[in-house]
């Protein structure tokens, strides 16, 4: 169990009343996080933001809320996570912002450490939000803002931890794969040397984690003990989009022009399905459908269990965020799509300037979270 006792407060940790006064000058960007500038102040950035009515409309949302996210010394949007509870939004600063789902109202706002770390993204651990920098996952209570706890993993992370039970599932890009427990300041219960790095999170199927390297070899460990299940490899490990797991298969798609799927207690391989171009923008699975985004075909609909295509849709190249009734809800760079599951036909295409990132807390009936290039956060919930 995490240890939760006093509240640890770094000299790191800005606070929401401290940033409002806080002047952005003085600080210099990295080439890893090239820093950017947001003028104006929240009201007037919130005058900024527009999605067109026709655009809600033909996507089936009305804007619920619009909310200013604070802005650090480097505002450049780096991940949004949805909830059904909070939204969490982190800049290239490590500044985390949190948000409340039902209103929009800020919770709270902390910088992580300096701006030339290395984001490896943000989880839940429980209620608790998991915010993973560098080789470090910071414990945040998500009502206070509280940072709980600070325990060190082996290894520059290499994307966010998963949660499994009170543990997390870790990769490193040293090819560390390891289960780490948050008890008595955090240690790995068990760890698995891949000898090739890792860029992508564990594939998490039943009680098997999945983890591919930057080679190619596919590995199948029981979660619990560390055990290899099964072993299997591919032309190229993922590069763009995370593996992603049913409970009975794990799905991969891979620069080498193929989607694979392969079963979860052996790794063995269920279907392979090639592709005349790299895939690089990341699959979804809603249901029993393998929605893959590419670049020659457009977005394709796969039957999970076979592989089958079941129809192609060459005008939309986003990817898929969440179903809506008998649609489906796709985006990439400013552009959003709404297209029938039933047989693939656009049912609207919409450019969306102004919004840097769309997310869904969900990928059947999800609501829509946006964020503006301003970092002004909106709530896109289903017309009735």
């Amino acid at each position: 169990m995490l240890i939760l006792g006093t509240p640890i407060r770094c000299v790191c940790l800005i606070l929401t009343g401290m940033l409002a006064m806080s002047a952005l000058t003085g600080c210099q960007s990295s080439p890893r996080n090239p820093k950017t500038s947001i003028k104006g102040t929240p009201l007037e950035r919130l005058d900024r933001f527009a999605i067109a009515p026709e655009t809600l409309e033909g996507l089936g949302y009305r804007i619920d809320w619009r909310s200013a996210v604070p802005l650090g010394p480097n505002p450049r949007l780096a991940s949004v996570d949805a909830y059904r509870d909070l939204v969490v939004v982190q800049t290239a600063d490590t500044l985390l912002s949190v948000l409340d789902t039902s209103t929009g109202a800020l919770r709270h706002s902390n910088e992580l450490t300096d701006a030339t770390s290395t984001l490896a993204g943000n989880t839940r651990l429980g209620e608790l939000i998991v915010s993973s920098v560098d080789s470090d996952a910071y414990f945040i209570d998500p009502v206070s803002g509280d940072l709980l706890d600070r325990q060190s993993f082996e290894g520059v992370l290499a994307s966010k931890p998963v949660p499994f039970g009170a543990n997390l599932l870790a990769t490193s890009n040293t090819g560390i794969v390891l289960l780490h427990t948050t008890a008595s300041g955090g240690y790995p219960l068990w760890r698995f040397g891949a000898r090739n790095p890792i860029d992508t999170p564990v594939a998490l199927s039943g009680s098997t984690a999945v983890v591919v390297t930057r080679s190619g070899r596919v590995l199948g460990f029981e979660a619990n003990s560390g055990q290899l299940v099964g072993e299997n490899s591919i032309f190229m490990g993922p590069d763009g989009s995370d593996p992603i797991a049913s409970d009975s298969t794990v799905f991969i798609a891979s620069p080498d022009q193929s989607v694979y799927a392969f079963d979860a207690f052996d790794m063995s391989l269920r279907w392979r399905v090639r592709t005349a171009m790299p895939l690089r923008e990341q699959i979804t699975l809603v249901g029993s459908v393998l929605y893959v985004p590419t670049l020659d075909q457009g977005l394709l609909a796969l039957d999970a269990a076979t592989g089958k295509q079941l129809w192609s849709a060459p005008d939309v190249r986003g990817v898929v965020l969440t179903s809506r009734g008998e649609a489906l809800i796709a985006w990439a760079n400013g552009r959003a799509w709404a297209v029938s599951a039933a047989d693939g036909a656009v049912l609207g295409a919409f450019d969306v300037p102004g919004v840097a990132m769309l997310a869904a807390d969900s990928v059947s009936e999800g609501t829509l979270y946006a964020v503006s290039k301003d970092n002004i956060a909106a709530r896109l919930v289903a017309r009735r």
